[in-house]
């Protein structure tokens, strides 16, 4: 019987092991794969209330960005004209030293939004912004939100974003 006992402990144990190797192996692949975060995107109004995007990277640069509607429609994205190693905002509508590659289709007024940023080479990515329009309509000019549902929210003056963004990180 003590035989038989023994044989289940080493067994028991060798299944422990395995476990945790291939659990390290699947740790080791999938993070190898996924591209560094190195920004922090998010989101404000101009004076007449248009969408601004807003973009803070720590290190590296991004040159693309990404409107969408989770599970849903792309609402716009753009190319950077030079990648942005520091802070950039431009407006969705009509931006500026930002080429559009899928033309903004405006806002969703009652839908999740996420505005999010990479790069082309996929060597980075910022940490989205989620947001509704309920969120945004009571920023004034020159005020950026980041974060996210799950994280919370951060209200602050752009200089503020750019100088406290890449503590999310």
């Amino acid at each position: 019987m003590r035989n038989v006992s023994s044989m289940w402990e080493v067994r028991s144990s060798f299944v422990r092991l395995a476990a945790t190797v291939l659990l390290l192996g699947c740790v080791v692949v999938t993070s190898g794969c996924s591209p560094r975060t190195v920004g922090v995107v998010g989101v404000g109004v101009d004076g007449s209330g248009a969408l601004v995007g807003y973009l803070t990277v720590c290190e590296g640069s991004l040159d693309e960005v990404l409107l969408y509607v989770p599970d849903g429609p792309v609402l716009g994205a753009w190319r950077a004209a030079a990648p942005v190693r520091d802070s950039a905002s431009w407006r969705l509508a009509s931006p500026t030293r930002w080429t559009a590659t899928q033309p903004f289709r405006g806002p969703r007024s009652r839908v999740e939004m996420v505005l999010t940023a990479g790069s082309a080479d996929g060597s980075g990515r910022a940490i989205s912004v989620t947001f509704r329009m309920r969120d945004v309509e009571s920023l004034l000019p020159g005020e950026v939100l980041y974060g996210d549902t799950l994280n919370g929210f951060r209200q602050v003056s752009e200089p503020e974003f750019r100088a406290h963004a890449c503590e999310w990180i």
